[in-house]
């Protein structure tokens, strides 16, 4: 099994964790048994953590409503990863993130060998996340005049507001609320597929952005302060394209987009 594979199997399983309150079903544990080999042992932590312990931890992360989200997936070596997982307890605005190293067997995760956990407070966070889909929600399909949107516009790009496009020139925030205004005459749906914190003052989003001329993905890696976007450094994908990171293929996958 190629770490690609890893990575979506990994992905696929932690979907499940998505802050609802459930049971470990029979098909969630044959997602656990993709992921983590048999073998799996983990004595990175103070205290040694055995695979039926692991499988007992997520179990009550699931019965909980903790979400949990993969940032990042780096193949190291035919036999080595980098993975970093965001952990979100329920009602709680104390994220944390957990980097891991680990040996992969047989196309699985079984032996943690560097680990490390941080908490951050993600009050920030959810604010911006709160009005990031205010705003995506008037991108409906319909055509509609600016002043419909400026509201929540102005709520959420900072006056400071900078967006990067890779090979382009950097956009102000004035050219963003120009390029806002010929999506909504155009008559553009937007959607977010993904949110996903980094740490207290940045995040990753993908935006799926459809209309009659385009059909995209964006990915922005974005900064906050004090309530609201500072910064955007965007990659535009085409929903076709062959350059698409595994993940998003992943997600373009899930959407049937």
């Amino acid at each position: 099994m190629s770490s690609s594979t890893l990575e979506e199997s990994l992905r696929r399983y932690l979907m499940s964790f998505d802050g609802k309150k459930k049971e470990f079903s029979p098909s969630l544990k044959r997602a656990f048994d993709s992921v983590y080999h048999k073998e799996f042992y983990n004595r990175t932590s103070k205290y040694a953590i055995s695979r039926d312990k692991l499988l007992q931890i997520q179990m009550q992360h699931l019965t909980s409503g903790t979400r949990i989200l993969l940032v990042g997936f780096h193949p190291i070596s035919s036999s080595r990863i980098l993975y970093k997982m965001c952990i979100i307890p329920n009602g709680a605005s104390c994220y944390q993130t957990y980097y891991n190293v680990t040996e992969v067997k047989d196309g699985k995760i079984i032996r943690p060998i560097k680990s490390s956990m941080k908490e951050f407070d993600a009050t920030g966070l959810e604010i911006v996340e709160y009005k990031l889909n205010a705003y995506m929600a008037v991108f409906d399909g319909t055509i509609k005049p600016f002043s419909q949107i400026e509201e929540r516009f102005d709520d959420l790009y900072s006056s400071e507001f900078i967006e990067e496009v890779a090979n382009e020139t950097p956009v102000t925030k004035q050219q963003m609320r120009a390029h806002a205004t010929e999506l909504l005459f155009l008559g553009t749906k937007a959607k977010i597929v993904s949110f996903i914190p980094i740490d207290a003052s940045h995040f990753k989003a993908a935006i799926h952005v459809q209309n009659d001329f385009s059909n995209t993905v964006v990915e922005s890696t974005a900064t906050i302060k004090a309530g609201k976007i500072v910064s955007l450094r965007n990659v535009i994908y085409t929903t076709e394209s062959e350059t698409s990171p595994q993940w998003m293929k992943f997600v373009l996958q899930e959407l049937s987009i």
